[in-house]
């Protein structure tokens, strides 16, 4: 669970750009888009432990109507957690937020290829540009980084779409 305690997930639609890829630059190699639909859920539960009789638990839901697979568009699909590490209502609520916005996004995945850019970092936002697949300045927030290590190898970004991270 990537979120520290205390400190909050910013909404990404207000993140600076870390890079700003596009076809007319050399540091873009291409990309790869991947669906994976029996992965989407719009709807998170988390259940923590229970303290003196109460339980910490949280419910969150993706209501956006921009959003593919908001619960209006594709029904209610749930997804439990349950971790005693959680002792409040309000880390279950930031915990299920972060579940939520990664498990609604995995719909509109894509790999980048570039050539090596050491500032990239996760969870950080970058946008692309590529007539090929209709983006324009196109936000995408950063899940994971593949650094080979060897001379003249390439990175791979693999990135969700922003606009699928955004509910009410």
């Amino acid at each position: 669970f990537p979120v520290t305690i205390g400190h909050e997930d910013i909404n990404d639609s207000v993140k600076g750009s870390l890079y700003d890829f596009s076809t007319t630059e050399f540091n873009y190699l291409g990309s790869n888009t991947e669906y994976r639909f029996t992965d989407i859920f719009n709807t998170i539960i988390v259940s923590g432990d229970t303290i003196k009789g109460l339980t910490a638990s949280a419910k969150v839901s993706n209501t956006n109507p921009l959003s593919d697979t908001c619960v209006q568009r594709i029904g209610e699909k749930i997804f439990y957690l349950e971790d005693t590490a959680i002792y409040s209502s309000e880390l279950a609520t930031e915990r299920a937020k972060y579940i939520l916005k990664r498990k609604t996004a995995l719909q509109k995945a894509i790999t980048i290829n570039s050539v090596p850019l050491y500032h990239l970092k996760t969870n950080s936002i970058i946008t692309l540009t590529d007539d090929k697949l209709d983006f324009d300045k196109e936000r995408f927030l950063i899940q994971s980084i593949n650094l080979p290590f060897e001379v003249g190898s390439q990175m791979t970004i693999s990135c969700v779409n922003t606009n699928e991270l955004v509910f009410v």
